[in-house]
């Protein structure tokens, strides 16, 4: 998170700064910079840690001979239910995403397909009067977003128990592979029919979920 951090500082001060600014002989002021993260994983996590640019560097060293060295410290604050309730509370906007995230886990505890437990939960958090204005009108981009941020959080945790389970799936899959498959479709299908009545585009359902752009189309006109 750091090294993103400190790409992204990077990016946006390059595009703050004129160009010729960039070689001026005279000082050139720029925003001072704060980097706060906001944790919400499914993993132990304390409530605040700070992570820094040195930690990633190859070679490990306390002190430069020359006094010379880049550093960017995070603070990263855990908003799961549970931790910094004080931080959060004072927040209107962080309260409610931490508790339309906590939504998002409770329906995919109970079994609830990801994209399916994201569309649920923008219609419940807005009945229930939770960042009602923002999920309304952002909607699309919450799902496209949520999508791939929680689909990176479970990518690690496949593939530490997929290659112990290659093995001992192959010789059961064949013949259950056609149930499954049929399974996977009806699903595909139910929540592409979600996502249309959160007001997904056809195009962002179809690549989400995989169906053809026809089938997407067919299932918004029904």
């Amino acid at each position: 998170m750091p090294l993103r951090l400190f790409i992204y500082l990077a990016r946006v001060y390059e595009s703050i700064i004129e160009d010729t600014s960039i070689y001026a002989t005279k000082l050139v002021k720029i925003p001072r910079p704060e980097f706060i993260v906001l944790y919400n994983g499914k993993n132990d996590f304390p409530d605040e840690k700070t992570l820094k640019l040195s930690d990633a560097f190859k070679d490990v060293y306390t002190t430069s001979p020359l006094g010379c060295r880049a550093e960017l410290e995070v603070k990263v604050l855990n908003i799961n239910k549970g931790h910094n309730d004080e931080i959060v509370r004072k927040n209107t906007d962080l309260a409610g995403y931490a508790a339309f995230i906590a939504e998002i886990r409770k329906n995919q505890a109970n079994g609830i397909p990801l994209e399916e437990a994201m569309t649920n939960a923008i219609k419940n958090c807005i009945s229930q009067n939770i960042l009602p204005q923002f999920l309304k009108e952002n909607s699309s981009e919450v799902l496209n977003m949520l999508f791939t941020e929680f689909n990176m959080e479970d990518y690690g945790r496949v593939m530490k128990t997929e290659g112990r389970e290659e093995g001992r799936q192959e010789g059961r899959q064949e013949g259950r592979q056609e149930g499954r498959q049929e399974g996977r479709e009806e699903n595909k299908l139910e929540t592409a029919v979600s996502l249309l009545q959160a007001g997904m585009s056809p195009e962002e359902v179809a690549k989400h979920t995989k169906l053809s752009l026809e089938r997407v189309y067919q299932l918004q006109s029904q």
